[in-house]
């Protein structure tokens, strides 16, 4: 499943959450072409976009549909994405656990693992039966 990681202010979390803001802009600079088109120029497809406020808690998940263009927002030329339906994070992750930072911590203060950091704060893995 491919994952596009989005962190917003409180005040654009809510309004998405809330259903009420159905398009994502991101400017169009160097770091944000890359990390939405490939090499070739053609947009990179993902499944959803995953959510979280500026201090990374209460993630979300909505359906990532498309890039529709660019457009000007706030002045300048930005990425327009347009955001689907919110998902249930059960069903695109039924047999993870999700560790919020202090248990990646005492996880590894016990094991002695040196990094079980994805460059994300929370950290999934998997369960085994």
């Amino acid at each position: 499943m491919r994952i596009l990681h989005l962190n917003l202010e409180d005040k654009w979390y809510n309004l998405i959450s809330s259903g009420e803001k159905k398009f994502e802009y991101r400017e169009v600079k160097l770091h944000w072409t890359e990390r939405l088109f490939k090499k070739n120029g053609k947009p990179k497809s993902f499944d959803v976009i995953k959510f979280t406020r500026a201090n990374y808690i209460d993630p979300f998940f909505i359906d990532f549909l498309e890039i529709v263009g660019i457009e000007d927002f706030q002045g300048k030329p930005h990425y327009k994405i347009k955001l689907g339906g919110m998902r249930d994070p059960s069903e695109l992750f039924p047999r993870q656990l999700t560790l919020d930072f202090e248990a990646k911590k005492r996880i590894k203060e016990a094991t002695g693992v040196k990094e079980i950091d994805t460059g994300d704060e929370v950290q999934n893995l998997e369960v085994s039966n």
